[in-house]
């Protein structure tokens, strides 16, 4: 298999925060982004209790999508745009990994970034 560059991967990311949760399009996608851990892909959505806003844009939903190396996040607003970024992590401690997804859960439910996450590096899209 050819070794994704990092311009590929920054694409594949862009392509797998545009699909719904879920669907077999986007598990596609971050199958080749990392197949050894495809099996082991974790998703989550749900609403914010107080919106997030980057760039004068409020989100107040989001979605997310764990594999052992990095952590997807999506937010979506109610006029349509979305943004998303990614972490990468070593996550494959199961106790760290765990831990690590619900701290990301509870930020988001709480409406706020996650720690390690950042304003500037989410993308708008």
């Amino acid at each position: 298999m050819k070794t994704l560059t990092a311009s590929d991967r920054s694409a594949l990311i862009r392509l797998a925060s545009s699909l719904p949760v879920g669907s077999p399009e986007r598990k596609a996608v971050l199958t080749i982004l990392n197949p050894k851990t495809a099996s082991q892909v974790k998703n989550g959505e749900g609403d914010m209790s107080r919106p997030i806003k980057i760039r004068g844009i409020s989100f107040n939903a989001y979605s997310y999508e764990v594999d052992k190396r990095s952590i997807y996040i999506t937010l979506y607003a109610d006029n349509g745009d979305s943004a998303w970024a990614v972490i990468d992590e070593d996550l494959s401690d199961k106790d760290w990994h765990i831990a690590a997804v619900d701290a990301v859960r509870k930020s988001l439910d709480a409406g706020r970034l996650p720690r390690g996450f950042y304003e500037d590096e989410f993308q708008l899209t």
